[in-house]
């Protein structure tokens, strides 16, 4: 973020409020607006659009259905346990690794 030249832009995403500080002291200069989204907000503060979020969601569905949103998993190393929790770790060690890993079963 600090070597992005661009300024007055928008910046969302989603990240836990501790990293705010860090955005802020790279951002704050450059005057970027920072945009919140917390997916349960309408749920539960009951706010009048809360069908807003239903309808975000069944269009993610018809997007993912037609192949037009696609995840990010990269890797399913099966069901948890010690031998594929190792296996995991191994794969993220060697810096290849994008995207979610998944270990089934919890």
């Amino acid at each position: 973020m600090a070597r992005n030249p661009k300024l007055q832009t928008r910046l969302s995403g989603t990240m836990p409020p501790s990293a705010l500080s860090g955005i802020v002291v790279q951002t704050f200069p450059k005057s970027v607006s920072l945009h919140w989204e917390f997916m349960f907000t309408r749920s539960m503060f009951s706010t009048p659009d809360q069908i807003r979020q239903h309808e975000l969601l069944t269009r993610a569905g018809e997007l993912i259905d037609a192949g037009v949103l696609r995840t990010t998993l990269s890797r399913n190393f099966g069901k948890v346990n010690a031998a594929n929790l190792s296996r995991a770790h191994e794969w993220i060690e060697t810096n290849r690794a994008h995207g979610k890993i998944v270990l089934e079963g919890f």
